[in-house]
């Protein structure tokens, strides 16, 4: 197979990875109790490092907040590519979704999404 084809599968891989690490944390059980915790880890491939992953949750009566950065930077091909994810999400006490942010860039290229919940009347 060709350097060249190998560049996108990997690429699309990881933005797989790191884009789906989020979902970890909404599908999590709901406690009402008042709790927060904070993760820390480092990226490796092949042994070596190559970012860093955040994500710190809070939980209280009204509900909870959980905040996720991930940052991947590493050479393909002679050259280097930085791949940065920034999520934000908000349930109220029932565990509703009620507001997701998410910023992301990867190869120059920068992505916003913001959602919030609609109230019924």
């Amino acid at each position: 197979m060709c350097k060249a084809c190998v560049v996108p599968r990997t690429s699309h891989f990881i933005a797989v990875l790191v884009l789906s690490l989020p979902l970890i944390t909404i599908l999590q059980a709901q406690d009402p109790t008042p709790s927060t915790h904070d993760i820390s880890a480092i990226y490796r491939l092949a042994g070596q490092p190559t970012g860093t992953y955040r994500e710190s949750a809070s939980r209280d009566s009204t509900g909870s907040a959980t905040s996720i950065e991930s940052d991947l930077i590493f050479n393909r091909l002679g050259t280097k590519l930085e791949m940065k994810s920034s999520s934000q999400y908000r349930e109220d006490s029932a565990g509703h979704l009620k507001s997701a942010a998410s910023d992301q860039s990867s190869f120059n290229r920068q992505r916003i999404l913001r959602l919030r919940s609609a109230t019924k009347r």
